[in-house]
């Protein structure tokens, strides 16, 4: 839950679901969460902590986790739809429109041009077989 809900404030559902898309991002591309919970405590420093003061650290916390091998865009995008501040989160133009979202696009246009080549490279081998066979 975004950390406005749990702190039982008024909120945007939108901007809150923005949150929560950001933190199944993270999921999906790892099969990992960063955090447990978007809390703030006093005292002992939570690895939400470090999200809402934008602090550096959090990539390290991450890779202790085994969360690497994340473009900077990604880790970008991340950071901003988990903003502690629902203002600072993109709204879903901005994340579509964003640099990580673009380079998604082009790779998945590319794997499927990919693919759709061997395709048609397996579709004439198996032709070709064929109508070698119809010869005999």
């Amino acid at each position: 839950m975004a950390p406005e809900i749990i702190m039982e404030k008024e909120y945007d559902g939108i901007k809150a679901d923005i949150f929560s898309l950001g933190v199944l991002l993270l999921y999906i591309r790892t099969n990992k969460f960063l955090f447990d919970q978007a809390k703030i405590t006093n005292g002992t420093q939570t690895t939400y902590d470090y999200i809402k003061n934008k602090s550096d650290k959090i990539w390290k916390i991450a890779e202790t986790n085994c969360i690497c091998g994340l473009s900077m865009e990604f880790k970008e995008l991340y950071l901003k739809m988990v903003a502690f501040n629902p203002h600072e989160r993109p709204s879903i133009k901005e994340i579509l429109n964003g640099k990580w979202m673009k380079e998604i696009i082009d790779l998945s246009e590319n794997e499927y041009m990919k693919i759709k080549k061997e395709v048609v490279e397996e579709f004439k081998k198996r032709e070709a077989l064929i109508l070698s066979h119809k010869e005999l």
